[in-house]
């Protein structure tokens, strides 16, 4: 899947204005991309608008309201669905950071920490907290995470190699589904922390497996 960035949108519209864009397959908008097309008044061909037939402007105003009724809707469902992963994120981490207590205590201490860097984005993205950074879908590092075999859990941390690898999972999960849904968001700024900020708990989480292991890879 490829994504369009805002920067590529800024580009084509310099070089010839639009009205209307198209996601084509296999293609989605980051954040910033889907935002700078509505400040523009760029119509992207919402699936939604294929539902209704105009035959008055009575009817259009009609249409619109409906339209705009379901959109705040749908984005206000998609975005507490976002708050309930991130929520139960911080209690798996809470949980395995009790499971680790007398196993490891740096450990332990440091999957609190990750803890509060979801609380935070669970903050920003409700509105109680502010953006304290702004970050771009390409501040997002892509890179590789160790892999996990049964070598490694036969180590004498194999248990917590084994635990954090699977919450690192767990937020790998969850970065792709909001990667999935990215256009039906409406706080762009918003969602682009979340994901950056996720993505850095999942380096961290590599780091930490990688101690577990002792370099052993």
């Amino acid at each position: 899947m490829r994504f369009i960035t805002e920067n590529e949108l800024r580009e084509l519209y310099k070089k010839k204005p639009f009205t209307q864009y198209k996601e084509e397959v296999g293609v989605r908008l980051t954040p910033g991309a889907r935002q700078f097309l509505i400040d523009r008044g760029v119509n992207m061909f919402e699936n939604i608008e294929k539902k209704f037939t105009v035959t008055s402007s009575d009817d259009s105003k009609k249409l619109n309201n409906k339209i705009s009724t379901q959109k705040n809707e749908k984005n206000s469902l998609i975005e507490k669905q976002l708050l309930v992963k991130l929520k139960k994120m911080e209690l798996l981490l809470i949980s395995v950071s009790e499971e680790l207590l007398n196993q490891n205590l740096n450990v332990s201490e440091k999957l609190i920490e990750l803890k509060h860097k979801l609380k935070e984005c669970r903050n920003v993205l409700s509105g109680t907290s502010e953006v304290k950074e702004k970050v771009s879908i390409d501040n997002v590092e892509n890179f590789e995470t160790i892999d996990i075999t049964e070598t490694h859990l036969r180590l004498e941390r194999g248990k917590e190699i084994l635990r954090l690898k699977q919450i690192q999972c767990e937020m790998e999960e969850l970065i792709l589904d909001i990667i999935e849904n990215i256009s039906k968001y409406e706080k762009a700024e918003r969602v682009t922390f979340v994901i950056y900020q996720s993505s850095e708990i999942i380096k961290h989480l590599d780091i930490m497996i990688k101690e577990g292991i002792g370099g052993v890879v």
